[in-house]
């Protein structure tokens, strides 16, 4: 059980809130006809030949004002409002109610909750080639967000390392209280690479997404970086002005290989259940992944969200 913070939000509605934990952050080039689907109509999306800059943000706390819990940001696109720009949140899913509904009413996000239920497996990672296109991928996303192309040099796995061994990697997903079950499971299959996949639903006959994650080093040699990061929310029914929070990181960064969205029920019956509801996530999943970025020892302090007009 991760720890909690000391009576929870409730103790202080003012901020800011302390987070400690992980997570994965991956960004995709979605295209702007899906990314409209999910961004308020009058916020300035940041595009280039007909994409955006979208993603997903997978986090697991150990530590919170209501404990440890997992998270599921997915978003939509890349908004700009002078001199600010900053990735908009379409959907978060949490497997916490005081989380929920923490981001429903006082940080104007559209929090929903969900499961996150996970697996062990056991394969071989193909290693998928295409090095020439993810440049050019990589290119535009560094021309859509300037900055980026700095996160490229800090030592991206090559493929040689796709052979992972227990003694160096574990699956990024397990927590630490894991250890002695993962172990286990290493000693009976130690020629293969291990990986987690995760479920994210709803309900049990709503799935929102599948994930295959990456793997992670045991040992952190990554630089620890302080980072400011601006974000925006509202729009929503419970918070229909548009509002600001800063965001203040702390944590060692590194890029890791990239998650996974696994297609695995994308039939007729399937998408017909799904309907409107997920049409804000496929533009996003089906996006191209351009980097994956792992924060571990993160330390997030987020304030409380301010009113703000559009200039």
């Amino acid at each position: 059980m991760g720890k909690r913070g000391k009576g929870g939000y409730d103790a202080d509605k003012n901020g800011p809130w302390i987070f400690k934990g992980k997570a994965l952050y991956q960004l995709h080039l979605v295209k702007v006809s899906e990314a409209i689907k999910s961004v308020p109509s009058d916020l300035q999306l940041v595009s280039l030949f007909g994409y955006t800059l979208g993603g997903v943000y997978l986090a697991r706390y150990s530590e919170s004002p209501c404990g440890a819990f997992d998270e599921l940001v997915v978003l939509g696109g890349l908004v700009w409002n002078k001199p600010l720009s900053c990735a908009w949140a379409s959907r978060v899913y949490v497997n916490n109610e005081a989380a929920r509904k923490h981001g429903v009413k006082t940080c104007g996000l559209p929090s929903r909750r969900a499961d996150f239920n996970s697996a062990v497996v056991v394969g071989n990672d193909d290693g998928n080639g295409g090095e020439k296109k993810k440049k050019q991928l990589r290119s535009l996303a560094t021309i859509l967000l300037p900055g980026f192309g700095s996160l490229q040099t800090t030592g991206t796995m090559n493929r040689n390392s796709n052979t992972n061994s227990s003694r160096t990697h574990h699956p990024w997903w397990r927590r630490e209280e894991d250890e002695e079950q993962y172990h286990n499971q290493q000693q009976h299959h130690n020629h293969h690479h291990h990986s987690h996949v995760v479920d994210v639903s709803e309900s049990k006959n709503s799935k929102c997404c599948t994930m295959r994650l990456p793997m992670a080093p045991k040992k952190i040699v990554s630089p620890r970086i302080k980072m400011f990061l601006p974000s925006f929310s509202g729009r929503t029914k419970t918070c229909p002005e548009l509002m600001k929070y800063s965001l203040e990181m702390n944590a060692n960064v590194r890029v890791s290989k990239p998650i996974e969205m696994m297609d695995d029920d994308d039939n007729d019956e399937n998408v017909a259940k799904k309907g409107k509801t997920n049409d804000v996530l496929n533009g996003v999943f089906k996006g191209k992944p351009v980097v994956c970025i792992a924060f571990e020892n993160m330390h997030m302090s987020v304030g409380k969200p301010m009113k703000f007009d559009l200039v």
